[in-house]
């Protein structure tokens, strides 16, 4: 029997609604609440190991339909501006990476959340929490109140429970790049390989999402201090970057960027809360927790796999101390590994590393995901 019966899920992306299926499916009450009205994002790599989530919740099928589905390389390969190889691209680690739409995927573990019976409320926030000795009284931003026996903060990076529960000396750190993304509509391109263009100032990169007919690319730099820049400076910055490039691929890109296409122009930032991830009845998970950067494609599944870890130890421990302990036990070693081990790439990146020791750290960083997992 589980040792907690009604539980609340602050923040309905990714991590949220897992959690919200796997709590449902031992039999565990829920409600998520999620401040935005709607879902935004843009692409995210779901590796292997984490595709265990899906299976246990029926899904794998649907989800592989929508997935561009590509072996998880040992190093990817690596080519410069004319589209010559650089780096050769290593053996498989006998597994595969999965690229979704966020948007699409979020819709599937919306419904499957809703189907099994979680309360999911959109536009509404925490705005305060009071903890007692057997739970937590949550005072919502609509004016209601409710109490639970367990709140799990999964409201990223900038997470409002992490800072009420935690305070707010805990703060993601800046890796000394930032980026460009923007998402094009149409076929996969064919003319060059989908990798990393090496540039003097970082690197772009591009791959294809059939279902949604989208390619995903972005553009990443070094820069002294974080950027945060509107559309119209984006945009500038951004041709300057591609202008450069004869490699067919990034050429096609390129052309393919209309003046309707929103460009995102963000720092890469990263985040390691110390162990442990709770205190009294509140517990973190996803990048509430651990924000990383891109460069391992982790963050997400990492997040995930966290919901799935804390639902199934709530459901088999005897008590919810022994539960968040069995759950930080087992998930801060791994993760740890990661974030650090990506935040060390985004920093030699930014330092013009060699391409030999990118190499290394990279071929690290798949073996330190598989673990994750």
């Amino acid at each position: 029997m589980a040792c907690v019966k009604k539980v609340l899920i602050v923040g309905g992306s990714l991590s949220g609604l897992t959690a919200a299926i796997a709590l449902r499916k031992n039999g565990i009450a829920c409600d998520v609440v999620e401040s935005a009205r709607e879902t935004i994002g843009a692409a995210i790599v779901i590796q292997g190991g984490a595709m265990a989530a899906f299976d246990e919740f029926g899904l794998r099928e649907k989800c592989e339909a929508i997935a561009a589905i590509s072996p998880l390389d040992d190093d990817t390969g690596l080519f410069d501006m004319a589209g010559n190889r650089l780096v050769e691209t290593g053996p498989p680690v006998g597994s595969l990476h999965y690229g979704f739409y966020r948007p699409t995927l979020w819709k599937i573990l919306h419904e499957e959340a809703l189907r099994r019976g979680a309360h999911v409320r959109t536009g509404i926030g925490l705005a305060s929490l009071t903890q007692s000795e057997n739970g937590v009284q949550a005072h919502f931003t609509d004016g209601t109140s409710a109490d639970y026996e367990l709140l799990i903060g999964a409201d990223g990076v900038r997470s409002t429970v992490r800072n009420q529960v935690f305070g707010d000396t805990i703060k993601p750190h800046y890796t000394g790049q930032c980026y460009i993304r923007w998402m094009t509509p149409g076929e996969a391109i064919a003319s060059g390989p989908t990798s990393s263009y090496i540039t003097p100032y970082g690197k772009v990169l591009g791959y294809a999402l059939p279902y949604d007919k989208l390619i995903y690319a972005i553009s990443v730099f070094a820069s002294d201090e974080p950027k945060i820049l509107d559309d119209s400076e984006s945009r500038t910055l951004l041709n300057a970057q591609l202008a450069p490039f004869t490699a067919p691929y990034v050429v096609d890109l390129r052309n393919r960027l209309t003046p309707d296409i929103p460009l995102l122009c963000r720092a890469f930032e990263s985040l390691l809360m110390p162990d442990p991830w709770y205190r009294g009845r509140v517990v973190m998970v996803g990048d509430a927790a651990h924000a990383t950067t891109a460069h391992v494609g982790a963050g997400g599944a990492m997040g995930m796999c966290d919901s799935m870890v804390l639902a199934n130890c709530l459901a088999r421990a005897h008590s919810i101390e022994e539960a968040l302990d069995t759950y930080m036990r087992r998930r801060f070693e791994p993760v740890s590994t990661v974030v650090e081990t990506s935040a060390t790439l985004s920093r030699l990146e930014a330092e013009g590393a060699p391409l030999a020791q990118l190499k290394e750290r990279a071929s690290f960083a798949k073996h330190a995901i598989a673990a994750a997992y």
